[in-house]
């Protein structure tokens, strides 16, 4: 198992559960990460779930905004918008008894819709995860998806959709930045 979140990122092969049939690469999140100033955090988390966008979906953002600059408030925004605290494993979404499921992001106030259509996992209806259930040996798990999440678009509360809601596990940080001031405050770290 990688030792965390940002060793699998950088060196994919690390994973067992990551084959070699997979080409995917992650280069584009590290340095948005490091950037971003949020490369440690998910290094020294534990417990954490990240939806972890491929090079190929940051290029596309990239093409979309005719520039490759993202300013660091920003990316620290779209980073945090993919990450959840506490470990949401494939069997806990696929087996919800309802869709979507709505989940609370390290973004204050930001969730993702998760929901499955066609046998495959999407998130708020436009990222497909690609690979699920990627453990670290810090207790995080990471599913890779096809797309760079926009924030602008998240559900901002439990009455934009979702029939079912997944509780958040265990005692959580007030937001974001309680979090970054207390890293203690998130279950696990």
């Amino acid at each position: 198992q990688p030792a965390n979140i940002v060793s699998f990122l950088s060196d994919p092969s690390t994973s067992p559960g990551f084959t070699a049939s997979y080409s995917y690469t992650f280069t584009k999140l590290v340095q948005a990460a490091t950037t971003a100033d949020l490369a440690t955090t998910l290094q020294m988390s534990s417990g954490l779930t990240l939806f972890a966008p491929t090079d190929a979906a940051f290029d596309r953002l990239y093409a979309a905004l005719g520039t490759t600059y993202v300013s660091k408030d920003t990316l620290a925004d779209i980073l945090k918008y993919h990450v959840l605290s506490g470990m949401y494993m494939s069997s806990t979404i696929t087996s919800a008894s309802s869709y979507p499921i709505q989940v609370e992001t390290l973004l204050s106030g930001k969730l993702l819709s998760i929901s499955v259509n066609s046998g495959s996992v999407m998130i708020n209806l436009v990222a497909r995860v690609l690979v699920a259930d990627i453990m670290t040996a810090n207790n995080c798990v990471v599913h890779v998806i096809d797309s760079v999440l926009d924030v602008d678009s998240a559900p901002t509360t439990p009455g934009m959709a979702p029939t079912a809601i997944v509780p958040t596990p265990g005692p959580q940080p007030a937001n974001i930045v309680s979090f970054l001031s207390d890293p203690s405050t998130s279950p696990g770290f």
